[in-house]
């Protein structure tokens, strides 16, 4: 007769547990990641998308607020209390779009998105202030004209036939970016982009400034970026 119970074995079923445990918990991680559609790297990126990235910006959260209601002025503010991981992730983004073409690097940038809050007029300040730290001058142009902007005045009223100039406002931190806002809302946005008026300012700014990035909404809504792609360097 033996003096310890033959059964239940106590090291034996702990260690059981411990290996069907595993094995549940890899099973259920592989379910997981093969029914997870989202796309949450850059060789994700690359794998779905023929044209390869320039660059991955983190995600910037403002709670109650839409991307109509920020508007480019606003945004350059928040941008001050970006980390330094975050600015660095623009001045890469920056490095990126000059060195796609070296012999030619683009100077007029288009900056739209697929849909609502994915961060076009996030991407546009923080590019534009990261050229404007290498003391280039620089402008931001807000081209939301179906919104406008809490402004005097804008590049709707440069459309009309105004001087740009008038609207423009100084970067308080960057004394070489000046921001031009969208102006008052305009019911026939896509027609004016389309017009010889603004090919004509597109050309004056090429020669007034080093660097132009423009903040298009988004295009599954309007066509106002499609329009402008064909008027810029890169998109």
């Amino acid at each position: 007769v033996t003096l310890r119970p033959v059964e239940p074995s106590m090291l034996l079923n702990l260690v059981e547990g411990i290996v069907v445990g595993l094995l549940i918990g890899v099973v259920l991680s592989g379910l997981i990641e093969s029914v997870d559609s989202r796309i949450a790297t850059m060789k994700s990126v690359d794998a779905l998308c023929p044209i390869s990235g320039v660059g991955v910006i983190p995600c910037i959260c403002k709670d109650g607020e839409s991307a109509n209601e920020i508007g480019v002025m606003s945004e350059m503010e928040a941008l001050g209390g970006m980390n330094a991981e975050g600015m660095e992730s623009f001045r890469t983004l920056r490095t990126s779009l000059l060195h796609a073409n070296m012999e030619e690097p683009p100077k007029v940038i288009l900056v739209t998105s697929a849909r609502s809050l994915e961060g076009t007029l996030t991407v546009s300040a923080g590019l534009a202030s990261a050229f404007a730290r290498m003391s280039q001058r620089v402008l931001l142009v807000d081209g939301n004209l179906n919104h406008g902007s809490k402004s005097n005045g804008g590049l709707a009223e440069a459309l009309r036939g105004a001087d740009y100039r008038n609207y423009c406002v100084a970067d308080p931190k960057h004394k070489t970016l000046a921001i031009l806002p969208a102006g008052n809302v305009l019911s026939n946005p896509s027609e004016l982009l389309d017009s010889k008026r603004m090919r004509e300012l597109i050309e004056l700014w090429r020669g007034e400034y080093e660097q132009v990035i423009l903040s298009l909404p988004r295009v599954m809504v309007c066509s106002d970026a499609a329009i402008l792609s064909t008027m810029v360097d890169t998109v």
